[in-house]
């Protein structure tokens, strides 16, 4: 904790190691501040604040030290007796000092255009007229009822600060509070007029990207008593309809202006509805002449009189009906929609269906319904038990599937086909790069594609991105976009900060982190004990090219390690960011882009090194590494200018202790650091983990540890049978410069020699059975060679070795292999090798006692997952599962693709017989879907779902082709119907809710399959999601 962070409010949410902490640091820096000569103020006030916390949890200290001696002084100097503290805490939390101090007054208050704008403010000005007087009666009555109650003493108010600047206890701030503006906002809900539309107030989150995130939410409110919902998070324009004496008026969110005018069919529906005032909210959004809904970045078209478009009102809300109804619950003023809508019974409005939950399994279920639908961007939450909140509310909640940034404009560029815009976000971090950043403190990211939107320089526009790239170069960090499309204003909210947009994309998947090169290399070599990992180095150090140099690195040998009995040689050390960094020419720390841009690098260094313990230097190193870290100490740095209490030794002791504990001197790898770090990293990051063309070079080696120099001329064969310790490595190729491997745990030496024959048992594994591994962290490419000559031997402390011991690898297989797919917790490849052929398997599988372990085994059957599973029932699989991705190869061999669960509907397919064919005519009739009937993926739909498919069909598809080709055919719909009751149609028993569809086929080449028998069904695709299905009985 830093001295500027030590005060009450931080130290009461500190946990007790950090209080602790706190006042050992402080007692360093008052010692060495006091034998310097330097002032020790600002470390007294601050352990005075420390002390008060000791006090507050019941602890003690030893009123004897200097620094407890130095606060008693304080406090008595400055008559900070405990009563008077208890005095200020009965002071109230809040002062009214001038009730209504900046009030808008005169037109502007009872006219809709006023000539002016007045404020009041209720205070008199001073002589010259510049400052505002404000009088002190409403200050003293509390601060004399707390500190002076019966009158004892004299209570003076003075001007100017009396003696030393920082000699004074702070009590109040004056700050003009705003009033809240939600009662006066909910009496303009009036038609015609304009107001803030309720939407997700979303505090302290930008957004969610999955039921996962929006959960935690979700389960608040219902603990709360709410009644949750979720709708379609349609992909439009937010749009307020209004009835008034026979006037409609339509309006956006993000304008001010009536678009009527544009909408005639929309102002005619509602104008014979019979009502004499309405206010409906809702989404616009347009479909084109198939009925399709079109995307929102050309629904501006159709506002501009695109006769190609025509508009597609989806209602959620209606706010009035011949009267005020916003302050009823939202469950009941959906009810009075759903009639409304039904009355008015015009194809342009239709009603969003909101579906009820109250489980977080009923949520995804409702999430993956919503981000399934046509034009959906995700899924809005509402509270069905609220009244109408205008402005941000947290009654609602959503989450997106789509990716928008909100960014400010800074410049416009008028192209030929329309506009482009240079586009900013704000709070510029102090790394930016300095040509990025204006003076108003505004990053500059880039233009835009063009757009038919016009918009003005300051407007904040939604802009939908692919990427947001951050490449860390030396100092300075330059941040951009990659295909900004501009989806729509919005003038509700601000930019985005930096810091917003980074963490938006970080959760949305689309950050991509570049970095340059390293200023001090890693020091230490494969095996050594301890990797002590500080934050970034400094100016000496890079100009040595070294670690721990100069007086730090004095300190660091003599306290750190000489106790120890090691030398710096026998250790590692590592940094977040191993570049000096510098803001106006000092020193500072790394930040928290320039941290997450280098820890894929710092991973790589701990797996090779396999340290067996880890230890932070300082608190940031230790925040980084996540729990990595066997242990926190202090930067040498630190030491070196503030002194040491004896910290360093008691944190070298127990060091010490863990390395004891743990160290298995060249007895496997059970224990290993790296695999804890390899996991770590496998989880992180396994989907790059896979070929780039989908086949690569792969090599098996063995890896024998803990062998004398003498043993080190032993063969494989030898070796096998000594009890030293060996396992296998597979390592495949990536790319030409990278590798990803597997290593196998093999057992005993004695396991190795029976079942697998002298050689590996990997290379003799019964399809029965099973081996545990573990994936180790990608690897450079020198590693598939470097046994292939001869036997690879390691000295102690290099690669592969313990500290004392050497090692040897020897290569049993090498070959190529092809990719087939991967997840998560499983993946398989085909090896093509010598001796190691066919299927191989990795699979994350429960092992007893150990809980879930790697495992590798090598099946019968040789058919590769990807022929014999759907991709659509693994997508959906790994969505229940809330699984994020899959990499996909169609065949083995064949280039992988990566795949975005959560944003990935499937593709389904259903036949249906063709129960009659009107030769003549060209008809042709039959069932395309019936309900409650397994298929053949084993899937059931209901009757609901069949009248809605038939609808979308309808309604916005029209389309047949050829087989599911891409070749279009001419058919037309003569009649499309779902069947009422259940009846007998030529042979065949039509049961209720099927739905039947009698075509006219006008392609001659269709027509004469149909005739020849070749074409006997139906064949419906299309998209949607997998649910498990409810039974009445377990409702």
């Amino acid at each position: 904790m830093k001295l500027a962070d030590m005060t009450p409010p931080r130290l009461q949410a500190a946990p007790e190691e950090e209080v602790h902490l706190a006042w050992l640091r402080l007692s360093q820096w008052f010692g060495t501040a006091a034998k310097k000569g330097r002032a020790v103020e600002n470390i007294v006030n601050a352990a005075a604040f420390v002390l008060e916390e000791f006090q507050r949890r019941g602890w003690e200290i030893d009123s004897k030290k200097p620094l407890a001696q130095a606060v008693a002084s304080l406090q008595r100097h400055k008559g900070m007796a405990f009563s008077v503290a208890q005095a200020l805490d009965s002071l109230p939390a809040e002062v009214v000092l001038v009730k209504d101090f900046a009030s808008l007054v005169g037109s502007a208050v009872s006219k809709e255009k006023p000539r002016d704008i007045d404020v009041l403010i209720r205070a008199r000005r001073d002589d010259a007229g510049e400052n505002f007087l404000v009088q002190k009666d409403n200050i003293l009555l509390p601060l004399r009822k707390a500190l002076n109650p019966d009158k004892l003493q004299k209570l003076h108010w003075i001007n100017n600060p009396q003696g030393p600047h920082s000699d004074h206890v702070p009590l109040y701030s004056l700050i003009l509070r705003r009033e809240s503006l939600e009662k006066q906002i909910v009496k303009a809900l009036e038609p015609g007029e304009h107001f803030p539309p309720e939407k997700p107030l979303m505090a302290g989150v930008t957004e969610f990207f999955s039921t996962k995130e929006l959960w935690p939410w979700c389960k608040k409110k219902i603990e709360e008593g709410a009644k949750l919902a979720g709708e379609i998070k349609f992909d439009g324009f937010r749009c307020i309809i209004s009835l008034k004496d026979g006037e409609v008026s339509i309006w956006f969110e993000d304008s001010g202006e009536d678009r009527a005018s544009h909408l005639p069919d929309l102002v005619k529906a509602v104008k014979e509805s019979g009502y004499k005032s309405l206010i409906l909210d809702g989404e616009m959004l347009a479909v084109d002449h198939h009925g399709r809904i079109i995307p929102r970045t050309q629904l501006l078209e159709m506002l501009s009189g695109d006769p190609a478009f025509e508009p597609y009102y989806v209602a959620f809300d209606c706010l009035n009906m011949d009267e005020d109804i916003s302050q009823r619950p939202l469950g009941e003023r959906q009810t009075i929609l759903a009639a409304l809508v039904d009355d008015l019974k015009s194809p342009q409005i239709k009603l969003s269906e909101a579906r009820k939950f109250e489980t977080e399994k009923e949520l995804e279920i409702v999430g993956r319904w919503a981000a399934s639908q046509v034009a959906s961007e995700g899924l809005v939450v509402k509270d069905l038990t609220k009244p109408y909140h205008p402005g941000g509310s947290d009654d609602w909640g959503k989450w997106k599937t789509t990716f928008e940034i909100k960014v400010q404009v800074l410049e416009v560029q008028e192209k030929k086909n329309g506009y482009s815009y240079l586009c900013g976000l704000r709070e510029a971090p102090r790394i930016a790069d300095k040509k990025q950043v204006l003076p108003s403190g505004l990053l500059v990211l880039g233009s835009t594609f063009v757009t038919q939107y016009k918009a003005s320089v300051g407007d904040v526009l939604n802009v939908r991105i692919e990427e947001l790239l951050i490449l860390n170069k030396k100092d300075e960090v330059h941040i951009s976009w990659g295909k900004p499309t501009v989806v729509g204003p919005d003038s509700s909210r601000d930019a985005y900060t930096v810091a917003q947009a980074v963490d938006l994309a970080r959760r949305g998947h689309v950050l991509k982190v570049e970095v340059g090169k390293e200023d001090v290399p890693a020091w230490g070599k494969e095996g050594a004990q301890i990797a002590f990992v500080a934050a970034s180095p400094n100016e000496t150090e890079r100009s040595r090219r070294e670690p721990m140099v100069a007086p730090p690195g004095e300190i660091f040998e003599r306290l750190y390690l000489e106790p120890a009995g090691l030398k710096k040689e026998d250790v590692a050390i590592l940094y977040l960011v191993p570049q000096v960094l510098y803001e106006k020419g000092q020193p500072r720390a790394p930040s928290e882009l320039e941290v997450e841009a280098w820890t894929g690098h710092l991973m790589q260094k701990l797996y090779e090194i396999n340290p067996r313990v880890i230890v932070a230097l300082g608190k940031q190193s230790a925040v980084a590494l996540e729990g990595l870290a066997d242990c926190t100490m202090p930067h040498p740095a630190a030491v070196h200018r503030h002194g040491d209490s004896g910290e360093v030794a008691r944190k070298i002791k127990q060091v010490m202790a863990k390395v004891q504990k743990i160290a298995k001197q060249d007895e496997g790898e059970g224990g290993d650091t790296r695999s804890v770090i390899a996991a770590r990293e496998y989880h992180r990051a396994w989907w790059q983990m896979v070929p780039v063309s989908g086949k690569g070079r792969f090599v098996l080696q063995a890896h024998w540890r803990g062998l004398s120099e003498e043993e080190t001329n032993l063969s494989h064969e030898e070796l096998l049978k000594t009890d030293h310790s060996v396992h296998c490595d597979l390592r495949f190729e990536i790319d030409r410069s990278r590798l990803w491997g597997f290593t196998i745990f093999e057992g005993s030496t004695e396991d190795i020699r029976d079942k697998g024959q002298g050689q590996a048992r990997i290379l003799h594994l019964p399809p029965d059975d099973s081996l545990q591994g573990a994936f180790k962290l990608p690897q450079p490419h020198e590693w598939l060679t470097i046994a292939e000559e001869k036997p690879f031997i390691s000295g102690p402390g290099n690669v592969g070795s313990t500290a004392q011991k050497f090692s040897k690898f020897f290569q049993l297989d090498a070959g190529t292999y092809e990719f087939s797919f991967a997840r998560q917790h499983g993946r398989e490849v085909f090896m093509h090798g010598e001796k190691l052929k066919g299927r191989l398997l990795m699979q994350y599988a429960p092992a007893g006692e150990q809980g879930r372990v790697w495992m590798i085994h090598k099946p019968e059957s040789q058919e590769p997952y990807t022929a014999t599973h759907k991709l659509a029932d693994v997508v959906e699989e790994l969505r229940e599962k809330a699984q994020e991705k899959l990499v996909w190869s169609a065949k083995p061999g064949q280039e992988p693709k990566i795949i975005n669960i959560q944003r990935c509907p499937f593709k389904k397919q259903r036949y249906a017989a063709i129960l009659k064919a009107d030769a003549e005519k060209r008809l042709v009739f039959g069932v395309i879907s019936e309900p409650d009937t397994v298929d053949l993926q084993g899937d059931v739909l209901s009757r609901e779902e069949i009248a809605r498919m038939a609808r979308n069909f309808v309604e916005y598809v029209r389309e047949f082709r050829d087989r599911h080709t891409s070749r279009k055919v001419k058919v037309e719909i003569v009649r499309s119907w779902i069947a009422e009751k259940d009846e007998w149609m030529y042979g065949q028993l039509v049961k209720a809710g099927s739905w039947l569809l009698l075509v006219r086929v006008l392609d001659d080449e269709v027509w004469g399959k149909i005739k020849a028998g070749v074409y006997r069904a139906f064949s419906i695709g299309g998209r949607g999601i997998r649910i498990e299905r409810t039974r009445p009985d377990h409702k």
